[in-house]
């Protein structure tokens, strides 16, 4: 933590690209079965690695790997965002944020629940950062939201309900960066349809928003 004093000295602003503010849905699907489709989360963008090495796993042979990583931990959806909206959904029930206890004890993996307790402290709670903001994020891309389980869950691949996002973040946990708008230095807010969540660092129309930043800065 720094000095707000700190912050008017060092930082001109602040430009996130495709903020996983409230994480992002996908993480669920890859503790509970390793993916989202017969492919695994290997194929996901954010799982180059596991595509260079475990090329054609099947998802189950890369669960174990995937409940380790406490980044994916600290990538499921956050209560504080998602409220009751139904994230996954079985034949016996459904679950939301709110019921990551009860999700992990019934697949049997109750150690999860307590990586996520130990990790969600780190980025619980969305404070305004102080400091000229512009927050860019795609969208209207496909986005993994919702994971519809079969009989044999935890042990199967899921169907999935696509929301807005920009492929791995979805549109609601972008968007958490609204909150800031109040703040008592500039904010500012960019979408960018289309572009996907690793396309943020390449894309040319993004990099030119970041580039007029620069220049106006160098010019105050």
């Amino acid at each position: 933590v720094v000095t707000q004093q700190w912050k008017d000295t060092y930082i001109n602003a602040f430009i996130p690209l495709s903020g996983a503010w409230s994480g992002g849905n996908f993480a669920l699907a890859a503790v509970i079965s390793g993916g989202i489709n017969a492919s695994g989360i290997q194929h996901h963008p954010l799982f180059p690695s596991l595509r260079k090495y475990c090329h054609g796993l099947p998802p189950l042979a890369l669960r174990n790997a995937a409940r380790t990583f406490p980044s994916v931990s600290t990538l499921l959806p956050k209560p504080s965002v998602w409220g009751k909206t139904v994230l996954v959904k079985t034949p016996n029930r459904c679950y939301t944020a709110n019921d990551y206890e009860a999700l992990f004890a019934d697949m049997n993996h109750p150690l999860g629940f307590e990586m996520y307790t130990s990790t969600s402290i780190i980025n619980e709670g969305f404070p305004a950062p102080n400091v000229p903001v512009f927050c860019f994020y795609g969208t209207d891309i496909p986005t993994p939201e919702r994971f519809i389980y079969d009989s044999g869950f935890p042990n199967t691949v899921p169907r999935v309900v696509n929301g807005n996002g920009d492929n791995t973040v979805n549109l609601l946990s972008s968007e958490v960066c609204l909150d800031w708008a109040n703040q008592a230095q500039p904010f500012q807010f960019k979408t960018f349809p289309g572009v996907s969540h690793v396309k943020m660092v390449s894309n040319k129309s993004v990099l030119k928003a970041i580039e007029a930043i620069v220049q106006d800065s160098q010019v105050q």
